[in-house]
């Protein structure tokens, strides 16, 4: 057996800008005060699975936050991820994943992250977020969708939406979506991808929603999915904040 040799360097500095910086990223988004939840569905975090593998819950990347719990459904299962390495949830068939116990009010700002790929854009995907058809003033959600027969990522805000369009259908893609309720702007920015934002017309948001990811009944999500987070501030006003997301979201893309 051959053994190395330890150096110890005493009164030496280093000082190269050029060396990477670590960050934790866990404290910089999904423990930050304004961090509702963050879910990474790649098998990082404690999942629970029933009997056929099938995912009951994701849980909380925040510490001693709430998972996503399955609401009904058919459960998303654990696969290999062609796109970018590890795991990814796969969601075949109508189900919905709840954030029990959270009550979020869309008259307030907030930020929704979602790192997904569709199997298809030609029929609308509610990736997370929840819609009231019968009340669209109650409706937030990012959604894939053909826009103009483009693939496009979409930001529902009451009888608002919001799009960029995606160059690459085959890709995943990093959304981060932002309502600022004072100035009553909605913003869509697409990681790598383009960025853009548009008023929020009357009648605005209001109310509290159960957020959920994918929809048993209305827009299911058929595709896969790597992360979703929830804030309940515009992550722009926190400079920190908004830098750390677009870098963590540019990662598991593979954007960088």
């Amino acid at each position: 057996m051959k053994y190395g040799k330890t150096i110890r360097l005493d009164g030496v500095s280093f000082n190269n800008p050029n060396l990477p910086s670590l960050r934790n990223f866990q404290e910089l988004i999904a423990n930050h005060a304004h961090c509702i939840g963050a879910w990474r569905m790649d098998g990082a975090d404690a999942l629970t699975l029933d009997g056929a593998g099938g995912v009951q819950s994701f849980a909380n990347w925040k510490t001693g936050g709430s998972p996503l719990a399955l609401g009904g459904g058919q459960a998303a299962v654990l696969i290999d991820n062609a796109l970018s390495g590890g795991k990814i949830a796969r969601f075949g068939a109508a189900c919905e994943y709840r954030l029990n116990g959270y009550a979020w009010d869309l008259a307030k700002s907030y930020t929704m992250v979602a790192v997904y790929k569709p199997d298809s854009y030609a029929s609308i995907n509610n990736i997370c977020g929840d819609i009231n058809a019968g009340d669209m003033t109650k409706t937030s959600g990012i959604f894939s969708r053909s826009f103009s027969a483009v693939p496009a990522l979409a930001f529902f805000e009451a009888n608002n939406t919001t799009v960029v369009n995606i160059p690459n259908p085959n890709a995943l893609v990093a959304a981060l979506v932002r309502h600022d309720a004072p100035a009553k702007v909605n913003y869509v920015t697409g990681i790598g991808v383009g960025s853009t934002n548009a008023p929020a017309l009357a009648p605005a948001a209001a109310g509290t929603l159960t957020f959920k990811v994918s929809d048993q009944t209305l827009y299911p999500f058929v595709g896969v999915l790597d992360f979703v987070a929830l804030f309940d501030i515009n992550t722009a006003t926190d400079a920190a904040l908004q830098a750390a997301l677009a870098d963590y979201l540019a990662i598991r893309v593979k954007a960088i």
